[in-house]
């Protein structure tokens, strides 16, 4: 006979695991070259990578805007996830 587990209901403080409770997303946005027909591909595999942000791309600007918002952005991740894809990336300064 198989034993069950037993949970508990722990309460932890969010200080304690680092967590600031008013800790503000961070705002990243990113000159692309992106084309209308990869821009769905591109955000789905952003959102699958970035789960917890929120990504859009505005390729009416001139620019070609990704902009990605949450928290613990890693640029570098974005850059590269776009030139695997064939996309040019840079942070917009």
């Amino acid at each position: 006979m198989l034993a069950k587990a037993a949970w508990h209901n722990t309460s932890v403080p969010i200080s304690a695991l680092g967590i600031k409770k008013n800790q503000r997303n961070m705002v990243e946005v990113f000159k692309t070259d992106v084309e209308k027909a990869k821009e769905r591909i591109l955000l789905t595999l952003l959102m699958n990578t970035f789960p917890h942000c929120r990504i859009n791309f505005d390729l009416e600007d001139c620019d070609r805007v990704l902009r990605v918002e949450g928290k613990d952005i890693c640029c570098d991740t974005v850059i590269s996830l776009l030139n695997t894809q064939g996309c040019y990336c840079e942070i917009l300064e």
